[in-house]
């Protein structure tokens, strides 16, 4: 396979926006790193269920520097480098910063919803990576926060008559899933969890997105201001539809999980058509059917 890909065209998402807003978040508080914090413990739980010793890991993106701090504490010896995601210069799609040398592992945590070319940062992770390395990712997906978006949308509409997005498209499930058939990544495997947070209010929530340089940098985002009535009404909306048995506001956040590894010859191997050295009619104790015999009963 050619070590370049094609440059991707109609890109959705502004990079140099997000570039300039993301430097100036580039320490947001604890509270707003609480998910951040929980699915990076669960990516290096993950990490460490793979009998495998890693001594070179590249973090690709750490909001926080969560992901460092907690592979220094739990994996000491191992050599962590940052792999930064820059937008290119038209701010189509984006570049990754090569690592000093080939590494084990590269982990990203909910990063990759906010590049325009995920496949193309895919690429580029899987040529960073030895043979036998792990590619462990996860991603915020295109359900979460479906409430606030809801809310928003219909308070804009009945208040202004029209209403424009308010948040960046999050990528689907499905959409995911197939990249991996045309990279040069081997035993892909995707899943998925939904959670459920309780949140004190929708302008918390909306602050919470801000301060991790989230605010909407799609390049068709609405640039009308975002009108105190409307926001009322979204305030109004959300409290009567989405809350909990406590009585307390929810919102949904879909994490989307993606491990494959760089192919080795070590690596276990499909079996060729044909090449099954036992048959399945005597795993199943019955009798094998030739082509164009008819089964009897």
């Amino acid at each position: 396979m050619a070590d370049s890909q094609p440059p991707i065209i109609n890109a959705v998402l502004d990079n140099v926006l997000r570039a300039k807003r993301q430097a100036r978040r580039a320490h947001p508080s604890p509270a707003a790193l609480t998910l951040h914090r929980e699915i990076a413990t669960r990516l290096i739980d993950d990490l460490g269920d793979y009998q495998k010793n890693f001594q070179s890991i590249g973090l690709l993106g750490d909001h926080g520097g969560l992901l460092r701090t907690a592979l220094t504490e739990r994996m000491p010896h191992c050599r962590i480098e940052t792999i930064a995601i820059a937008p290119t210069a038209d701010g189509q799609s984006e570049i990754l910063t090569q690592p000093l040398m080939p590494l084990d592992s590269i982990i990203s945590n909910l990063e990759l919803q906010a590049c325009n070319d995920i496949k193309g940062v895919l690429w580029q992770a899987r040529r960073a990576l030895v043979p036998d390395g792990l590619f462990l990712a996860s991603v915020m997906g295109a359900e979460s926060f479906f409430e606030m978006r809801q809310c928003l949308f219909e308070a804009e509409i009945v208040l202004r008559g029209g209403a424009g997005p308010r948040a960046i498209p999050l990528p689907e499930f499905a959409a995911l899933s197939s990249l991996f058939p045309a990279l040069p990544f081997a035993l892909p495997v995707a899943h998925q969890e939904r959670l459920q947070l309780a949140i004190p209010s929708l302008d918390w929530l909306l602050s919470q997105i801000r301060e991790l340089g989230y605010a909407n940098f799609a390049r068709q985002r609405s640039t009308l201001p975002l009108r105190s009535d409307i926001l009322a009404l979204a305030r109004k909306l959300y409290a009567e539809r989405f809350t909990n048995a406590d009585g307390a506001l929810i919102a949904s956040v879909q994490i989307i999980y993606l491990n494959a590894w760089a192919p080795a010859a070590s690596q276990q191997q499909a079996l060729r058509p044909g090449s099954a050295k036992s048959r399945l009619a005597d795993a199943l104790d019955g009798q094998e059917i030739g082509t164009g015999d008819s089964a009897r009963p």
